[in-house]
């Protein structure tokens, strides 16, 4: 499963958090703290759940769950086993 990752300026760090993972969110000082931060909140979040469907880009930017302004960094968390592998 793959799941997007939104990483945004936020007030003094950066915030970060899954369209397809309600209440899954993590912060950071840098983009790559953020995606550590958040590949371990991911984990966390669907520990005793089951993990829900994940959506395109597309669909995700369709659908107004993200409303894009350009300064976003996007990037793809690979989740399998109760695991979040690579982000891309």
């Amino acid at each position: 499963m793959k799941y997007l990752l939104v990483i945004e300026e936020a007030k003094g760090n950066l915030s970060a958090y899954f369209p397809d993972v309600p209440g899954c969110v993590a912060v950071g000082d840098s983009v790559e703290e953020a995606r550590a931060n958040a590949k371990e909140a991911l984990e966390f979040h669907l520990e005793d759940d089951e993990a829900p469907a994940s959506r395109s880009l597309r669909q995700i930017l369709e659908s107004g769950d993200v409303v894009s302004t350009g300064e976003e960094v996007f990037a793809w968390v690979d989740y399998e086993h109760g695991k979040a592998l690579a982000t891309a």
